[in-house]
């Protein structure tokens, strides 16, 4: 997911920054956007000029928004140009006694069907993947390969990619979806690929995350409660950690 469709602008890995000139548009985009809507607002023409307006600044404004986020896709991950994501991990997650649960997320499917995450998610446990940063998408793969090794030896397990964007580009998401869309080929990935866009502070402040510069992952049981957490890239350590989960829950169960 691009950095400049989040609610915040947080600032790319350097390695991913200087080989990469779609993040740099990325980023110009949201305040060109956030400029455009409030002249849409204020503008005192006529009718037919505003609307002239709306097409002459407005499609170029969606189309930039569906390319930058077509890098998220599978289809665009070669934008990356090979750059390495930084393997960043936040800090261990010792919440103590008391459960968390997960924060609900109204988010579409691929295929436009509405889900709320994470009450309307088959599956126990279920396994998310969070991210909010195009260059994440390296991340979010490395964490899927083991999500779904672990649900070929428990079929109960349901594996959701989550990329979170700011509801200020709720307006195109017929275009950024639609992107996404029509470069994933398998039916199943877009069905498991849930968008949102929401109020990315509200999210982090829920889930105790301090800022967009990786990747989160979460084991849910039945309850949407989280009994486990990691992020950053996957290493054997965390692979284990969730594998070991996640045959807990199913034990217990």
């Amino acid at each position: 997911v691009a950095p400049g469709l989040l609610g915040a602008t947080p600032a790319q890995p350097a390695a991913a920054a200087a080989s990469s000139t779609h993040a740099a548009s990325a980023v110009a985009a949201r305040p060109y956007l956030a400029t455009t809507v409030t002249g849409w607002g204020m503008e005192k023409r006529s009718s037919r000029a505003g609307f002239q307006r709306m097409y002459r600044i407005g499609l170029p404004v969606i189309a930039r928004l569906a390319a930058a986020v077509a890098g998220y896709t599978r289809g665009g991950r070669q934008s990356n140009q090979g750059s390495a994501p930084k393997n960043r991990r936040a800090a261990p997650w010792n919440r103590g006694a008391g459960a968390m649960r997960f924060p609900t997320l109204e988010t579409q499917d691929l295929e436009g069907a509405t889900t709320r995450v994470p009450d309307d998610l088959p599956g126990n446990p279920r396994v998310i993947i969070l991210a909010f940063q195009r260059w994440h998408q390296m991340l979010v793969d490395g964490w899927s390969r083991h999500a779904h090794a672990l649900a070929q030896t428990y079929p109960e397990i349901s594996v959701w990619e989550v990329p979170a964007m700011s509801h200020v580009y709720a307006v195109g998401r017929f275009f950024i979806d639609g992107g996404m869309k029509a470069a994933i080929p398998d039916l199943a990935v877009r069905q498991h690929t849930l968008t949102a866009y929401t109020d990315l502070t509200a999210l982090i402040t829920a889930l105790e995350i301090p800022d967009y510069e990786t990747v989160h992952v979460y084991l849910l049981d039945s309850a949407g409660e989280i009994v486990w957490r990691g992020s950053g890239q996957v290493d054997e350590d965390q692979a284990a950690a969730l594998a070991a989960a996640a045959e807990k829950l199913m034990t217990a169960n």
